[in-house]
C-alpha cells in the first residue's frame, strides 16, 4: 500500500478529478430540474456503494492485518462505516421496501442517514490520517494489532449504529429536513453547510498531511473529491430524483469505488512483480550464479526444489582481468544419489566427489576457458572461498580443483587438490592458471582466492 506515485498515476488522478470537477461544474446550472424517476435506480446505486465499500474495508483490514500499519485499521474502519450506514438508510429510504421504510422509520430518518453518513465518513479519514502520525510504525508488540483493530474498526461499526439509531427511533430531537420529495431546508441548514465545510477541510487535511505520495493518499483524494462533489450536487438538486440527484448518485459511486479500483491494480502489480521474481529466480537457479549476482543461501534453495530446478553443479567460468567479466557458463546436472553423496561430502568438507569434478572441468576446457576467477560469497558479502582449478588445452583430459579452506593458500589447497582429484599434474604441466566456482560445496577462505 505504500507504492510511490509517478508521473503518470498522478496525471491519471488529475484527470479523474479534472472530470469531476467538470461534471459538477457543467451540471450545477440544470441541477434542480425534474429528471424521470426511476424506481430501481436507488436500490441499484445503494447495492453498489454497499459492495464498494465493504470490499474496500475488507481489503484494507486485510492488509493491516500483514502489516499491522494502524493507519489502514482506521481507514478500514472509515470505510464499514459508511457501508454499514448506506445499507440501514437503503432499510430506511421510503418507497424501496415499503412506503414509509423499515425499521419503523419516519420519513426524515433517510435525509439524517445521508448526513451523518456524509459527514461522519470524511472524519474517521481524518482520524485515520492522525493515526498515521501518531502510531507511524507497525504494531508488533504481542496484543498490539488485536486491540488496535477492535477500537479502530470496531469502533467506527459501533458508531454507526448509533448514530442510525438516533436517524430512526430520535426523529423528534432533530431539525425537519425533507417536505415530501424535497429537501430545500438541507441545502441552507446548519447541517448541510456544515457537512459540506468537514468534507472540504478534511480532504485540504489529506492533501497537506500526505502531499498525495503514495497511490492509497493520491487515489483516497480523488475519493474524497468525488464525495465532495457528491454533496455540492445534492445540495443543489433541492429534491429526489432531480438532475443533479442523479449525478450525485454517480459521483457517490465513484467516490465508493476510487479506492477499491487501486487496491485492485496494486494487487495486480504485486502479482506481476512476484511472476517476474519467479522468472528471474528460475533463471539464476538455471546458471551459475555463485560468482555474482544469486548468493548461497538463495542456491541451496534452488537446489531444494522449491523453485523446481533439478538438483544440479553449475559451474562458470570469468576472465581473469579484474573486472570478473563472465566468459563462458555451462551447466552439468546430477542425479539425486549424486546430491545425497555432495551433501554428506559438504558436512565433511570435502568439495565435490572427483569423478564429478572431471567431468565438470573436462567440459570447463573443451570450451576454450583458460583462465578465469571466480568467487563465492555470503549474502552479507563476505568471501567464503572457492575451488581453484588449474588447466589449459594441454589438459583436456583431466584437473585439478583445489578447495579452499579457512586460513589456506593456494599452496595447501595444491596439496589438498592432488589428494583428491588425480591429473593435477597434468594440469601444472599446461602452465595455464584460472578459477573455477562449483556450487555444493562447502570451501571456505579468509581471504578469498588467490591465483599466481
Amino acid at each position: 500500500m505504500s507504492l510511490a506515485v509517478n508521473r503518470r498515476h498522478r496525471l491519471a488522478a488529475f484527470a479523474v478529478s479534472g472530470l469531476i470537477l467538470g461534471t459538477v461544474l457543467a451540471v450545477l446550472p440544470v441541477a434542480r430540474l425534474p429528471a424521470t424517476t426511476i424506481a430501481p435506480f436507488l436500490p441499484l446505486f445503494t447495492m453498489a456503494v454497499i459492495a464498494t465499500e465493504g470490499l474496500t474495508a475488507y481489503l484494507l483490514w486485510t492488509q493491516f492485518m500483514i502489516t499491522r500499519a494502524a493507519f489502514l485499521a482506521a481507514l478500514a474502519g472509515a470505510y464499514v462505516y459508511t457501508a454499514f450506514t448506506v445499507a440501514v438508510q437503503l432499510l430506511a429510504f421510503p418507497g424501496v421496501f415499503s412506503a414509509s421504510g423499515l425499521l419503523g422509520a419516519s420519513p426524515q430518518s433517510a435525509v439524517w442517514i445521508w448526513a451523518f453518513w456524509h459527514g461522519g465518513s470524511p472524519l474517521l479519514v481524518v482520524v485515520a490520517l492522525w493515526v498515521r502520525r501518531r502510531f507511524p510504525a507497525p504494531l508488533v508488540a504481542p496484543g498490539a494489532a488485536a486491540r488496535a483493530g477492535g477500537v479502530l474498526f470496531g469502533g467506527p461499526l459501533l458508531l454507526s449504529m448509533l448514530v442510525c439509531y438516533v436517524a430512526i427511533r430520535h426523529t423528534d430531537a432533530l431539525p425537519a429536513l425533507v417536505s415530501g420529495e424535497s429537501y430545500a431546508r438541507l441545502p441552507h441548514s446548519p447541517s448541510g453547510i456544515g457537512i459540506a465545510l468537514i468534507s472540504a477541510a478534511a480532504l485540504i487535511c489529506l492533501v497537506a498531511s500526505t502531499r498525495l505520495r503514495t497511490m492509497l493518499d493520491l487515489w483516497l483524494g480523488v475519493a474524497m473529491l468525488a464525495g465532495l462533489g457528491d454533496i455540492v450536487m445534492t445540495l443543489a438538486a433541492n429534491s429526489r430524483f432531480s438532475v443533479g440527484w442523479y449525478v450525485a448518485r454517480v459521483a457517490s459511486v465513484l467516490a465508493s469505488s476510487t479506492v477499491l479500483g487501486v487496491l485492485i491494480w496494486e494487487i495486480s502489480h504485486l502479482y506481476r512483480e512476484l511472476h517476474t521474481a519467479n522468472a528471474r529466480l528460475s533463471e539464476f537457479a538455471a546458471r551459475d550464479g555463485l560468482t555474482g549476482p544469486v548468493q548461497p543461501p538463495l542456491l541451496r534453495r534452488a537446489l531444494s526444489g522449491s523453485t523446481g530446478a533439478r538438483a544440479s553443479v553449475r559451474v562458470s567460468a570469468f576472465a581473469d582481468d579484474g573486472g570478473h567479466r563472465p566468459l563462458q557458463t555451462f551447466q552439468r546436472y546430477v542425479g539425486p544419489s549424486a546430491r545425497r553423496r555432495h551433501a554428506d561430502r559438504r558436512g565433511r568438507r570435502i568439495a565435490v566427489e572427483p569423478a564429478a569434478q572431471r567431468r565438470l572441468h573436462r567440459a570447463f576446457w573443451r570450451r576454450g576457458v583458460r583462465r578465469g576467477v571466480a568467487g563465492l560469497r555470503r549474502a552479507d558479502g563476505q568471501s567464503t572461498g572457492g575451488t581453484i582449478a588449474r588447466g589449459g588445452r594441454a589438459a583436456r583430459r583431466g584437473g585439478a580443483v583445489y578447495a579452499g579452506r579457512p586460513g589456506d593458500g593456494v599452496g595447501r589447497n595444491r596439496h589438498h587438490a592432488q589428494q583428491r582429484v588425480g591429473g593435477a599434474g597434468r594440469a601444472a604441466r599446461a602452465g595455464r592458471r584460472g578459477a573455477l566456482s562449483c556450487e555444493g560445496r562447502r570451501a571456505e577462505s579468509r581471504g578469498g582466492l588467490r591465483t599466481n
